[in-house]
């Protein structure tokens, strides 16, 4: 039985006004065993696949976060990472201005502060 056919019947059996013959587990003798049954199994499935989502998780590399840095010359620029540059006034990061690389930089953090 599938996740979906499963909450149907689940849907089934909550709603007062809807007839059992719309069920997919009509034919079956125990309904609620085998939803008790099929339930539990999922949990257990799920709460393996989030114990590995978790795990992955914990290995991931938090990605660097875009930040100012004022070259020799005076002008201001903006990163991406360490590694990258970002475009010229968008173009390649360069700004005259403390003010207008702080906005670029907001901009890039999605306007946090």
């Amino acid at each position: 039985m599938t996740d979906a056919e499963m909450i149907k019947a689940m849907e089934i059996c909550v709603s007062p006004g809807m007839p059992c013959d719309d069920c997919p587990l009509v034919e079956q003798s125990d309904c609620d065993e085998i939803s008790r049954q099929y339930f539990y199994k999922r949990f257990k499935e799920l709460k393996a696949e989030n114990a590995a989502l978790h795990k992955r998780l914990e290995k991931a590399v938090e990605l660097p976060k875009p930040f100012i840095e004022q070259d020799r010359d005076g002008y201001y620029r903006v990163y991406g990472s360490r590694i990258s540059i970002i475009r010229y006034d968008k173009q390649y990061g360069i700004y005259a201005t403390f003010e207008a690389a702080n906005a670029r930089l907001k901009e890039l953090q999605g306007g946090e502060e």
